[in-house]
């Protein structure tokens, strides 16, 4: 999200707006449209997510409104969104009788991310609201962009060692099926931060991704641990 952001300012010539937003199955109506606030003597009204983004929008030209883990909202919840991603483009807010609209030539462009709905936590999107997306799938990366990833991160570890971890990643995550957790860069990478501290590769292939698993994956990961770095690791 955030180097499309960048993308896309350098190809408007400025640097377009976001706000983002944690979604949860707490969203209420009042974080999407905004609420009174009090202050002082004072309740002014305070935009929420989406009216603050159209009033960004038709401020700047365009703004980006960033929905993270759409698929933690409740049904209900997911229905508030259908005005701002259909053609109406538009929330009205009964609270001040007032509809918050683009302007001609204005663009809100609305991004989502969200993890496969088998996790948990997580609902369906309801197909009036996904028929509303595009959908880009993004997985892994490939095994050489992910070593290169983590030794650009952390120069100071042996190549070595990197592309042993890369290795033994890709092995646990092609029986991805067969665990519960899944094992991402940003795992590796705190892996390899830990290491370069403690100087002490045992211990934080121990804490750091053996202890991400239990029981029986937990000694399928320590087995192949063991495998790649000739480690005396118990289970």
């Amino acid at each position: 999200v955030a180097t499309l952001r960048k993308k896309l300012s350098e190809k408007m010539g400025f640097e377009i707006p976001m706000v983002s937003v944690d979604c949860s199955q707490d969203w209420k109506e009042y974080k999407m449209k905004g609420t009174v606030m009090g202050v002082g003597d004072e309740t002014p009204f305070v935009l929420g997510a989406v009216t603050g983004a159209i009033s960004m929008a038709n401020k700047a030209g365009a703004a980006i409104l960033n929905l993270e883990e759409i698929n933690s909202l409740t049904p209900g919840g997911q229905k508030m969104m259908n005005s701002i991603t259909d053609w109406r483009q538009s929330v009205y807010v009964e609270m001040l009788a007032k509809k918050y609209a683009l302007d001609k030539g204005k663009k809100l462009i609305i991004l989502a991310t969200m993890n496969p709905s088998g996790y948990g936590g997580v609902f369906s999107l309801n197909q009036d609201l996904r028929s509303r997306f595009s959908e880009i799938r993004v997985g892994y990366p490939s095994a050489q962009d992910e070593s290169n990833i983590l030794k650009t991160l952390h120069p100071s570890v042996a190549v070595s060692v990197v592309d042993r971890l890369v290795t033994l990643a890709s092995e646990i995550r092609e029986k991805r099926t067969a665990f519960s957790y899944g094992l991402g860069t940003r795992d590796l990478s705190r892996l390899l931060s830990n290491y370069e501290i403690t100087d002490d590769l045992e211990l934080v292939l121990s804490i750091d991704l053996a202890n991400k698993f239990d029981g029986s994956e937990r000694a399928t990961v320590v087995d192949r641990i063991n495998a790649h770095f000739d480690t005396g690791m118990t289970e």
